[in-house]
């Protein structure tokens, strides 16, 4: 074989590898932004789909951890209208009646959606959410009610950088023993301290 056919030969199979290996990159790229966008539809889907009537949370930890799942995933990923207002009606399944009362649905998914807007307009997200441990959630009995006491700190990302946002949650026992979100509140640095 001539020094020119080498050449040829050689230069055709290193094309071909090139080919091969970029036809490998797209194809992988692709199944990976495929997955990523199923993992996330995953999270949506498994929130609405939980049935708390039947495996309600257990534990004050439990219940905000589940709600605070929910609130991740309303700033944070991708959903439609529809799977947004299932959402709402999951959160609003783990709150305590006096606080449906003073919160009814329509009013609720309103407000909502507004500060999802904002958020979305602001490029914020819930990057990250740490509750307190199960030894550090404080119960107290008031008028033969049992009440809760749980702080969950999230952190956001935004324009205008990363934040904390620490929030105190009350829970009170309902008369099936299932712990419901009665309110919730901000903690200033003095009370986080404490």
């Amino acid at each position: 074989m001539s020094k020119k056919m080498r050449n040829v030969v050689i230069i055709t199979l290193l094309v071909g590898l090139v080919v091969v290996y970029f036809y490998y990159l797209t194809v992988n790229s692709k199944s990976t932004s495929a997955k990523n966008t199923a993992e996330e539809v995953d999270e949506v889907e498994k929130l609405i789909n939980k049935d708390l009537d039947e495996s309600y949370p257990k534990t004050p930890r439990e219940v905000v951890k589940m709600y605070s799942r929910i609130i991740s995933t309303f700033y944070n990923e991708t959903y439609n209208e529809d799977e947004k207002k299932l959402l709402a009606v999951q959160a609003q399944k783990l709150m305590d009646n006096e606080l449906l009362e003073h919160n009814e649905y329509e009013e609720y998914y309103k407000d909502l959606c507004e500060d999802i807007e904002e958020y979305k307009e602001n490029n914020r997200k819930i990057s990250s959410y740490k509750l307190d441990s199960s030894s550090d959630v404080e119960y107290k009995t008031f008028k033969e009610r049992k009440y809760a006491f749980i702080k969950c700190t999230y952190y956001t990302k935004g324009k205008e950088g990363t934040s904390k946002v620490p929030e105190q949650y009350v829970l009170r026992q309902d008369e099936d023993g299932r712990w419901k979100i009665l309110f919730w509140k901000l903690i200033n640095e003095d009370e986080e301290d404490e």
